[in-house]
């Protein structure tokens, strides 16, 4: 009587144990819902994509900018342009970053090297592609944010990012046009130079602006 008691007890205890663990499990898979409103794993993995998208961008841009402004190279308006796009691109990213983590997602951010020889007819049309990649994932995210009726992200993405990466993508497609008139005169890539330095704003300026001192006359 003692022993079949005994099994009784351990059976019941079993029973109590797996109910704990079962409502531990549902509270913790409650408790990770409750982060979520209306977004979609769909949803979630396209702004990780586009996060990585914006990453790849800026780190061109900013391989490109550091390539034209050393000293044997001396590019400086076009290294201070792709400068002003890294930061821009790098702005992008964060946003994203912070949109996911409020939405409830997880960044997924991975670690990438990047082969970068270019030329400036070359850095400007890679350049080219990289903003139409981003512009088509924009409206893919979109398209895709509209389906599961997530409205709010739509909005986000399109008042955010798209009419910035059109104006994007007309600067640059004018910059190329401009390269492709003069070829490989050097003058005229000079002057389109300066234009393009002239055009940065000097908050994304690199260097300071030289501020020569001339020694005192001898008296």
């Amino acid at each position: 009587m003692f022993s079949l008691l005994l099994i009784h007890t351990k059976i019941l205890n079993n029973i109590i144990l797996s109910l704990k663990k079962s409502n531990s499990c549902s509270t913790q898979i409650s408790r990770n819902k409750s982060y979520k409103c209306n977004y979609s794993i769909e949803v979630e993995e396209a702004v990780n994509r586009q996060i990585e998208s914006e990453k790849q961008a800026a780190l061109f841009y900013l391989d490109v900018a550091t390539k034209f402004l050393h000293p044997s190279v001396s590019y400086i308006g076009a290294g201070g342009y792709f400068m002003k796009m890294y930061r821009e691109e790098l702005g992008h990213m964060k946003k994203l970053i912070n949109y996911q983590l409020i939405r409830g997602g997880t960044p997924n951010i991975n670690v990438i090297s990047i082969d970068s020889n270019v030329t400036l007819l070359n850095a400007f049309t890679q350049a080219l592609e990289l903003e139409k990649n981003v512009t088509e994932q924009l409206g893919s995210l979109v398209c895709l944010a509209e389906k599961y009726y997530d409205h709010q992200c739509a909005e986000f993405v399109t008042s955010k990012f798209l009419s910035e990466q059109i104006l994007a993508v007309n600067e640059i497609a004018h910059k190329i046009v401009h390269l492709n008139r003069v070829d490989r005169v050097e003058h005229c890539n000079f002057l389109i130079l300066h234009d393009i330095g002239t055009k940065v704003s000097r908050q994304y300026s690199v260097f300071p602006p030289l501020a020569l001192s001339l020694p005192a006359p001898l008296a």
